[in-house]
């Protein structure tokens, strides 16, 4: 996922070492705007987001694009915020910043 600029993530069971699907009550939220002082769009697996009704264990998955800011929320749980890191590039390519300039 490298190439989009996204990142794969799903839930996992540490206890058992194995992935697992969304587990009941838990949503993932983003911001959606940067500027938004609280979180407002709740992310869907690939799967939900195809209109897959039964999804076999351990196989739920989400795409985050990178350096997005999210939150992770239970009822009855504090939540727990964290962040999708950014990456360099392993493709040579080198983002500059766009200037102007006038010439008299």
């Amino acid at each position: 996922m490298e190439q989009y600029g996204l990142y794969c993530l799903d839930f996992f069971n540490v206890d058992e070492r194995i992935p697992v699907n969304t587990p009941n009550g838990y949503m993932i939220l983003s911001y959606f705007h940067p500027d938004a002082s609280t979180f407002s769009r709740k992310l869907v697996s690939w799967e939900t987001a195809a209109g897959v009704d039964r999804i076999s264990p351990g196989r739920e998955k989400y795409s985050i694009t990178k350096g997005l800011q999210l939150m992770l929320s239970h009822p009855g749980k504090m939540p727990f915020y964290f962040e999708i890191p950014h990456r360099h590039s392993v493709h040579g390519v080198v983002f500059v910043q766009p200037q102007t300039s006038v010439s008299c």
